[in-house]
């Protein structure tokens, strides 16, 4: 989908760039962010979906005053988008999909 990508890639513009470095805090969640994009763009739904939910474990951990707003805003908007397009679509199995709409951290 042309809008979601289109949604990924202006939110990477967002992205502050000390959140690239290894040792930063934020490193792991912008990495599942990254996995869930391209895994995406690959059609490889189920596992996007399930970097989804590590995604949202991870913001469990780290505290949202941690992150830049506008960037964790648009990051969540994206989960949210993704997760929403896989499961109206049935894109992944009916567990990950009940994971996902289930799972109140999950969108």
């Amino acid at each position: 989908d042309v809008g979601i990508i289109s949604h990924f890639q202006s939110m990477n513009e967002k992205l502050p760039i000390e959140y690239l470095r290894r040792n930063h805090i934020q490193y792991e969640f912008v990495s599942y962010i990254s996995m869930v994009g391209t895994l995406f763009v690959s059609k490889q739904f189920e596992g996007a979906g399930q970097f989804i939910k590590s995604a949202y474990s991870n913001l469990e951990t780290v505290e949202n005053k941690n992150f830049d707003k506008d960037y964790l805003k648009n990051a969540k908007k994206f989960l949210k988008i993704i997760s929403s397009y896989l499961t109206t679509n049935n894109l992944i199995t009916d567990k990950l999909k009940k994971e996902l709409t289930e799972n109140k951290n999950c969108g």
